[in-house]
């Protein structure tokens, strides 16, 4: 399970925030607090209240994956749909964590005292 990752760049994520705005505006119309949603083949993930959050693309109910908030941006599907990879910043650092996409306990995979950011998976998941 390899990531690719960049230091947090802030005029990045505010140009990310900006182009996400107007696919919430039609996907989500009810719904004014979502953040950075990303897309697999089942489900929708977001954030939302500092936590990371699925859903079927159609709507529905939506289900919290996290829950110590501090969630700050980029969740990524892995290729196949099991993972989804996330920059949270629980300890006051953002770093980079995974959590099974049909929930479960999430797991940090970076420690660097700089900003790790999430970028996206390599094609296969794994170099």
């Amino acid at each position: 399970m390899t990531l690719r990752l960049a230091s947090l760049n802030p005029l990045a994520l505010v140009m990310a925030a900006a182009l996400a705005q107007p696919l919430l505006a039609v996907d989500l119309q009810d719904t004014r607090l979502v953040a950075q949603p990303a897309v697999s083949a089942r489900q929708v993930a977001f954030l939302y209240a500092g936590d990371l959050w699925t859903c079927a693309p159609s709507g529905g109910a939506a289900q919290r994956l996290t829950t110590r908030g501090g969630c700050i941006g980029t969740p990524r599907f892995s290729p196949d749909g099991a993972w989804i990879a996330y920059t949270a910043a629980h300890d006051g650092n953002p770093d980079v964590w995974v959590n099974p996409s049909a929930g479960g306990e999430p797991r940090r995979l970076t420690w660097n005292p700089g900003a790790d950011v999430v970028q996206d998976w390599t094609p296969d998941g794994t170099a």
